[in-house]
């Protein structure tokens, strides 16, 4: 088994908050239709699917202490998946 590790980082843009992030952006007057992101990655795959990954990410939004939106916070998700590389 092969396990992969991976960062990403950048700014995530929504149409609509989630409902902790509206909650947060009325508790700071923030906005939270832009804000950073980072989401650290392990991934799985065996050899007899190279192709085919199991992923785990953990996204995090993030206002950056008020920074970005005026928002101190922002919200997190657990995400799994599946990978197939072409």
């Amino acid at each position: 088994m092969a396990i992969a590790p991976a960062l990403t980082a950048g700014f995530s843009a929504v149409t609509g908050p989630t409902e902790i992030e509206r909650d947060r952006e009325i508790r700071y007057d923030g906005d939270a239709s832009f804000l950073g992101f980072v989401g650290a990655e392990l991934s799985f795959r065996v050899r007899q699917a190279p192709n085919v990954e199991l992923v785990y990410q953990p996204h995090h939004r993030s206002g950056a202490n008020g920074t970005i939106g005026d928002m101190k916070e922002g919200s997190n998700a657990n995400t799994l998946g599946i990978r197939y590389r072409f």
